[in-house]
């Protein structure tokens, strides 16, 4: 089973994937993150002294997940759900008709993943998962709305 390697490096985590590496951003500053432009997406990526990650790769903690008929819906909070908000709203400021990736309803803020056997695989435990690694890496370009893509790493 994959998993947070127990080490911290400063600001970031570093993530063991099928013999992959991903560094996770431990804490989120929008003042880091650089957006370009070319003719079919938007590339979000995370500067930090002499590194420059391609996306934008953290792990949102303290969530419930809830599964519907057709979609997951992970309901964040605290420093998790900060992030996203900021990310979302860095986005918007910067990116025309911009699609948020949080919703809300009144049980709080959440992401939503549509039902999958992917989605499942990576989900299966949901009812005692306490923390998930996202990546939004892109934002996909169409006439009424720019989608951010967002990723679970696992």
């Amino acid at each position: 089973m994959n998993h947070l390697v127990g080490m911290c490096l400063n600001k970031y985590y570093i993530k063991d994937l099928l013999n992959m590496g991903y560094l996770l951003i431990k804490d989120v500053n929008t003042n880091k993150v650089r957006i370009t432009e070319n003719d079919y997406i938007y590339k979000l990526s995370y500067v930090h002294s002499n590194i420059r990650l391609m996306g934008i790769s953290f792990v949102i903690k303290d969530i419930t997940i809830q599964k519907t008929y057709d979609k997951y819906h992970i309901y964040v909070k605290g420093q998790s759900l900060r992030y996203i908000q900021d990310i979302d709203r860095l986005c918007k400021g910067v990116i025309p008709t911009y699609e948020p990736v949080l919703n809300t309803d009144e049980s709080g803020s959440y992401l939503s993943f549509k039902i999958c056997d992917k989605i499942n695989s990576l989900l299966k435990d949901y009812r005692t998962r306490c923390e998930l690694p996202l990546t939004i890496y892109k934002v996909n370009k169409f006439a009424l709305k720019n989608i951010p893509i967002l990723y679970i790493l696992y």
